[in-house]
């Protein structure tokens, strides 16, 4: 079964049973998923973890109960499969910051959660891609080694299976004043024009010397930058992060799987988005803590400002 088919059946189970008790062993088990995989899977769709989603979307639906009906509160605990009465006015309290007997009383308006709207999901290759979140990434510093995408002898593309594990072997050590020795960072040069769709569809697949590729780590500071290696710095920018999560290791990401990624983001988000791009640059962060040998979660960082409106 398809990933992305996966997690809608998994959805759509756990909206079907609600009411009922579930553990995270007793899903597990149900879909053939590892605890490890259905924890990361949701906490990347959700930013929390599955059964604190499950526990969230039972006191959501409860809100209706307590809101439309004379349901003791009681029975409303037991009713979505709480132990006691007090178990659920705990939960209830912290989730919304109100006791379920003040919110009757005061008929407050309740900002629940809601179901998981899983057209924000992607299949892009063997994994997913989710539609991006927009932050500000304050000015940071990155040392790594540059080098060309393509290999200008052979004019192929350099896999960052091999870049990475060699960068982690022969210069990770090396760097100082790094702010975390887990974190894969990467700084690709775009072309000029790459901002333009079509320029994009004409020349993503042409080696181009001027495409560059920095692998690397985060700095507290550009001192001390070892021979054969370059500084940079990133400045303060408003990015699109994308995440992928794909269920294979991060020595797997070849260039094809990259480049479907890319023609999602560009040729689909980019192109039918608000935005456009502010930098000729993306960022690209692996956090290895995150990671295992089947599994893998991958963000893209693309500068991006509104695009202009004509009037």
């Amino acid at each position: 079964m398809a990933y992305l088919e996966q997690i809608i059946e998994i959805i759509s189970y756990i909206e079907a049973n609600l009411k009922e008790r579930m553990t995270l062993e007793d899903l597990s088990r149900r879909f053939h998923l590892s605890k490890f995989h259905l924890h990361r899977v949701f906490s990347s769709l959700t930013g929390m973890p599955l059964m604190k989603y499950i526990r969230e979307r039972k006191l959501s639906c409860s809100v209706f109960d307590l809101m439309k009906t004379d349901m003791n509160i009681i029975d409303i605990a037991y009713e979505y499969g709480f132990s006691d009465e007090q178990s659920y006015i705990r939960a209830f309290r912290n989730a919304f910051n109100i006791s379920p007997a003040r919110a009757r009383r005061r008929k407050e308006v309740i900002k629940i959660t809601d179901k998981i709207d899983t057209g924000a999901i992607t299949p892009v290759g063997d994994g997913l891609i989710f539609e991006p979140e927009m932050v500000i990434r304050p000015e940071s510093f990155l040392v790594g080694v540059r080098s060309p995408v393509y290999d200008p002898a052979t004019k192929q593309p350099l896999e960052p299976k091999t870049m990475g594990p060699d960068f982690f072997l022969n210069y990770r050590g090396s760097i100082r004043h790094t702010l975390n020795d887990d974190i894969y960072i990467s700084y690709t040069e775009l072309m000029p024009g790459l901002s333009d769709y079509d320029f994009y569809l004409e020349n993503i697949h042409e080696p181009n010397k001027h495409w560059f590729l920095t692998v690397g780590a985060d700095v507290g500071e550009l001192s001390d930058i070892p021979p054969g290696m370059v500084g940079m710095k990133v400045p303060t920018l408003q990015f699109a992060v994308f995440k992928y999560i794909g269920f294979h290791s991060p020595n797997q990401l070849q260039s094809f799987k990259l480049e479907a990624i890319s023609e999602f983001i560009y040729c689909r988000w980019l192109y039918q988005s608000a935005y456009q791009l502010s930098h000729e640059f993306i960022l690209e962060r692996i956090d290895l803590k995150r990671c295992r040998d089947d599994y893998t979660e991958y963000e893209i960082y693309v500068p991006v400002k509104e695009k202009h409106t004509v009037k």
